[in-house]
């Protein structure tokens, strides 16, 4: 059983909070019932070693810039719900660098990496539109949202991986969604990329794999069916980099446009380690979830 299982089966959590109020900002610190529960079987730093128990903490944080000072409206709302390893240090580095950028990883604290990527949302926020502004555009052209959160998608006693959800609207027909996952080795804090897990030539065995699965999952006979449901050339899909890694095999995440039409929404394909098998390095780390 993993952490996440273990996690899930403890909820409803117990939830401590400690909020600010000012005219533009909430922040709240939404402290999560301690992952460091006595689990007894939690996630080691070391597989075999004595077992170190992997804490997570959560931090919320949402606040409204506004486009000039001299009024409210319009503004950029920036919502961030954070849930991140709470007693290890290079764990915690790591996650503020895939949620806000490696310029934030060794900020004091999550709290603090939170408000450092706001300040460059609002940053960036005032720069692109300042002409827009001076232009006299209705406020509700230039109202923005951005909100970014993540989730423990999995954790045992060698890795952990997080799924990332990010929504922004910055006007026109539709928001969008973007769903990144990243998995991180718990030995050395290395973010696995497909270089690491497959043979080097990977990449055209496992496109196959990728589009046998969506012809299954879909219920078509061949590619060529796919693209009369939303999809874009079927026969040409191939990985992505943006997987999420268990003791089962892998899931990956196609976000809209990237293979499909809007309307698909995120496409999510699942390989078990049955049939990646051959495909794996003799080193990969991986290899330890193979019978």
């Amino acid at each position: 059983m993993n952490c996440v299982n273990l996690w899930q089966e403890r909820m409803n959590l117990l939830v401590l909070s400690s909020g600010i109020m000012t005219k533009y900002m909430r922040l709240a610190l939404l402290l999560l019932f301690p992952l460091s529960l006595a689990i007894a079987m939690g996630c080691d730093r070391k597989k075999g070693a004595e077992a170190e128990l992997l804490a997570f903490d959560s931090a919320h944080l949402e606040q409204y810039i506004p486009l000039r000072t001299d009024t409210d409206r319009p503004a950029l709302q920036v919502i961030i719900k954070y849930v991140y390893p709470s007693e290890d240090k290079v764990l915690t580095e790591i996650f503020n660098g895939l949620l806000f950028g490696d310029s934030l990883m060794d900020a004091p604290s999550p709290v603090n990496a939170m408000e450092g990527f706001v300040r460059v949302l609002g940053e960036d926020y005032r720069s692109n539109n300042a002409e827009a502004s001076l232009q006299g555009l209705p406020a509700d052209l230039l109202d923005y949202v951005y909100k970014i959160e993540n989730t423990i998608a999995y954790c045992d006693t060698g890795m952990v991986a997080t799924r990332i959800n990010i929504y922004t609207y910055e006007g026109g027909a539709h928001p969008e969604n973007t769903v990144r996952f990243a998995n991180v080795l718990r030995s050395s804090g290395k973010v696995l990329e497909e270089r690491d897990i497959f043979k080097g030539d990977y990449t055209e065995r496992l496109s196959a794999l990728i589009v046998e699965q969506l012809v299954r999952d879909f219920g078509k006979s061949s590619p060529s069916e796919l693209d009369a449901i939303g999809f874009f050339n079927a026969e040409e899909i191939q990985p992505n980099g943006n997987f999420m890694a268990d003791d089962k095999g892998l899931t990956y995440c196609f976000n809209e446009y990237q293979i499909a039409a809007y309307a698909r929404g995120a496409v999510y394909v699942r390989l078990g380690y049955d049939v990646l098998a051959p495909l794996l390095r003799d080193d990969s780390p991986l290899k330890r979830y193979i019978p």
